[in-house]
């Protein structure tokens, strides 16, 4: 007995050396699960480890999976208080937004009108974060047998109450390594061989692809996905779809005619382009005014550039004009000289990058006093610009759809547009200044125009182009998502620039040259125009 005994604890000993014996999992390898219900004023974290090496795994939800959704407190007429979950709301202004006619929309209206908004209760939330950062954010039934791919092997829960109300909480079901049967996932490949990004489907779930159109890289501007790397755009970024298989998403790039290192870092804003800021309150309003800044030498120098090219000629007392109002100008932005400098700074019409100490390119710039008086030097230069730009006004006419078709052309060649867009007609209503930097269709026939658009030029330099224009298949039409196109002007010759070079070195020739030269492509797009008309 005692032999025995003496050779099960041998045995014992070395399977537990070995490593050989297989226990339950430790405490910290079970699989997170809140109290039921969870408590409020709760903020508590879990963490979970999937063994052995993986790229990723998969997490499921329990159904009974709920927190306290975020809710809007309304009072009613009676001085009850009546009490909305952020869905219940979304489903009613739905039915607002797309059934207004419908009986139940005007018992929806008439019961809102009715009620009187309180508060906003932020209700309960888990937050999942993996290695790469937080995943998402969930309340309500959004966990409820929800499977969520988690990339690497590691994943934080962190549960956040408030101080009344509390559900039954969450409980995570199971993990693996590979989808759970009925699951269907759409994997977003960049540029490793593992995904990026997996969203988990049920057949049949509607959802929008993932919009990455606008990121750029060293391959150019990201405008959509394809099924196999390297091949065809399929879907457009936001595009939406109804998932009925796995799917597995490669990025589809365009060329981009300007990096995001070409660009300032800085955005189109009141600081630090003007002076003289001042407050007024206008009829219980702030109202903000200030002026535009330019240095003297620079002033000095603009008016020499104006009266040596222009002379004494409506354009260049205009001109002249234009440049003397400009320091007492009230500040209406400078987006017109942020574009323009980059391109001639592209094009090397123009140094900027030597004027800073240790700056190796445009992004390394700061905003100082020399740099803004030189943007604003451009800035004025609108006005000789007139005579080289063509313009388009009438949505939908054969010269604006031949203006739109000829702007994409130009992107697509690999020539950067200086694009001028108006809410009305040119030079009659608001406007901004951008440039166009690149070109695609999307699988809709759309024409797609990537600008970079100092008004977010700071998200461009940061590698993400915010503004996309989109012309009509027929080019009948443009849009954007942040500015009304109803008039445009645009030129791509900015040799005519070189005319009124900051430095007082430039060709007064150039800016002649590029008149001739636009109106003799004007005289050929009129032929054009008039031929196709003809032939109609």
């Amino acid at each position: 007995m005692n032999t025995t005994k003496k050779i099960l604890s041998v045995l014992l000993s070395a399977l537990l050396c070995f490593g050989l014996l297989v226990f339950p999992a430790a405490a910290e390898d079970t699989l997170p699960e809140s109290a039921h219900p969870y408590e409020n004023d709760c903020d508590e974290i879990w963490e979970y480890t999937y063994p052995g090496e993986v790229n990723g795994f998969y997490m499921t939800f329990s159904e009974d999976s709920y927190l306290e959704p975020m809710s809007a407190i309304f009072m009613d007429e009676n001085g009850e208080t009546v009490t909305f979950t952020m869905d219940e709301m979304d489903e009613m202004y739905r039915i607002l937004d797309e059934e207004p006619d419908s009986e139940e929309a005007a018992r929806i209206d008439e019961y809102l009108s009715s009620l009187e908004y309180v508060d906003l209760k932020w209700g309960d939330s888990l937050m999942v974060y993996c290695e790469q950062g937080m995943i998402g954010e969930y309340d309500g039934d959004m966990l409820s047998g929800r499977t969520m791919y988690i990339p690497g092997n590691y994943v934080t829960l962190e549960l956040y109450s408030d101080e009344s109300v509390t559900e039954y909480g969450f409980k995570v079901e199971s993990v693996s390594e590979t989808a759970p049967e009925g699951v269907l996932t759409v994997s977003y490949y960049l540029e490793e061989d593992a995904p990026e990004l997996v969203l988990c489907y049920k057949e049949g779930d509607e959802d929008y692809i993932y919009y990455n159109a606008g990121i750029l890289s060293d391959n150019g501007a990201c405008v959509g996905w394809s099924a196999e790397r390297g091949g065809e755009l399929l879907y457009g970024g936001g595009e939406e779809i109804v998932v009925t298989e796995s799917l597995s998403l490669y990025p589809v790039y365009t060329e981009l005619l300007l990096r995001p290192e070409e660009v300032y870092s800085f955005d189109n804003d009141y600081d630090p382009f003007s002076v003289n800021s001042v407050t007024v309150d206008y009829e219980g309003m702030e109202l903000f005014f200030s002026n535009y800044y330019m240095q003297r030498e620079d002033l000095f120098s603009l008016l020499k550039a104006y009266s040596k090219t222009l002379g004494i000629t409506p354009l260049g007392l205009a001109a002249i004009r234009e440049a003397l109002l400009s320091p007492v100008s009230l500040w209406g932005g400078s987006c017109y000289g942020l574009s323009l400098t980059v391109a001639l700074q592209h094009y090397g019409m123009l140094d900027l990058i030597s004027t800073q100490e240790g700056a190796e390119c445009v992004r390394d710039l700061e905003g100082t006093p020399e740099l803004v008086s030189c943007i604003n030097y451009y800035q004025t230069q609108e006005v000789p610009a007139l005579m080289t730009q063509t313009t388009a006004n009438f949505p939908g006419s054969a010269w604006y759809k031949m203006q739109l078709q000829n702007i994409c052309e130009t992107v697509a060649g690999g020539d950067i547009v200086l694009f001028g867009l108006f809410e009305g007609h040119t030079y009659d209503s608001a406007g901004h200044s951008v440039l166009l930097v690149g070109a695609y269709d999307d699988p809709q026939g759309n024409h797609n125009l990537i600008a970079y658009d100092s008004n977010f030029g700071s998200a461009f330099a940061g590698g993400y182009a915010y503004t996309i224009f989109t012309v009509s298949p027929d080019y009948s039409s443009i849009t954007s998502d942040f500015y009304p196109v109803v008039g445009f002007d645009w030129l791509s010759d900015f040799s005519g620039f070189d005319s009124f070079k900051i430095d007082g070195t430039g060709d007064s020739m150039s800016w002649y040259r590029s008149v001739i030269n636009h109106l003799k492509a004007f005289i050929e797009m009129l032929k054009a125009f008039f031929a196709a008309f003809s032939v109609r």
